[in-house]
C-alpha cells in the first residue's frame, strides 16, 4: 500500500516541524520564536502503509539548529590608545565597534 508519515509527540518539536506526505520535513514556524532557543529538537516520525492491518515503523529524528553561526567581528583588528592623566573621570576616550552578519549590530 501507500506509505504515509506523521509526527507524533515530543513537544515542542511538532510546533516547529512537520513531515509531508512524501516524507520531507518542513519548518512550520520561525525557529527564533522558540522562547527557550533550543539548539536541538527531536521528532518522532511514524511511517505506516495503507494496507489493512497497517504496518507501522517509528523513528526519532534529531534536528540541530545553528543559532548563531557567525561571531561578531570588530571593525579594526587592534585598538591602541594614549590618554592624559588629566582627563576627568567619566570622559569617553574611545568607541569600539563590531558587527555581526547573522544578527544585530551595535
Amino acid at each position: 500500500g501507500t506509505i504515509m508519515y506523521e509526527v507524533v509527540g515530543l513537544y515542542p518539536s511538532e510546533t516547529f516541524f512537520h513531515v509531508g506526505s512524501d516524507g520531507r520535513i518542513f519548518v512550520d514556524k520561525d525557529l527564533r520564536q522558540d522562547e527557550l532557543a533550543r539548539e536541538q529538537y527531536t521528532l518522532r516520525i511514524i511511517a505506516f502503509d495503507s494496507a489493512y492491518p497497517a504496518d507501522i515503523d517509528t523513528e526519532d529524528l534529531l534536528i540541530t539548529v545553528d543559532r548563531n553561526p557567525v561571531r561578531p567581528v570588530f571593525s579594526q583588528g587592534a585598538y591602541r590608545l594614549s590618554v592624559s592623566e588629566l582627563y576627568a573621570m567619566g570622559t569617553a576616550v574611545l568607541r569600539v565597534n563590531a558587527t555581526d552578519s547573522d544578527g544585530g549590530s551595535p
